[in-house]
């Protein structure tokens, strides 16, 4: 969210009350920094609708409705279930966390060898 400059990318609730991160559409400049800046791929580009990311069409995904050959299904979870889910995405979320954190020394070097380097060749 906060690597979008006009504020089109805000954090909202499921009708069921899980956090889901959305994008206003009429706001989206076509920037593609929020694809950049996504750790986990969600968001893509496509140009007539310029960013596009899952939001689970409010419950109900119609791509569970129109997948013709029943690959995709959406199941309704029980509160054990769903306990067990929100536990598994919270421990993946840290675990992404850590992994982008041992990158990010490595991505800040670079950026700053190549900021240097742009100095010295004045």
């Amino acid at each position: 969210m906060r690597a979008c400059s006009v504020g089109a990318i805000y954090k909202t609730k499921t009708p069921q009350g899980d956090p889901l991160i959305a994008v206003n559409k009429d706001k989206c400049i076509g920037c593609n920094q929020c694809i950049v800046a996504c750790p986990f791929g969600t968001i893509e580009y496509i140009k007539e609708q310029m960013i596009n990311k899952c939001d689970l069409c409010d419950g109900s995904p119609a791509c569970v409705n129109f997948c013709f050959y029943d690959c995709l299904k959406f199941i309704e979870l029980s509160d054990d279930d769903y306990k067990k889910r929100t536990t598994k995405i919270k421990a993946l979320a840290a675990r992404a966390c850590r992994e982008l954190s041992k990158s990010e020394p490595y991505r800040r070097r670079v950026m700053f060898s190549l900021d240097i380097s742009k100095v010295t060749d004045i």
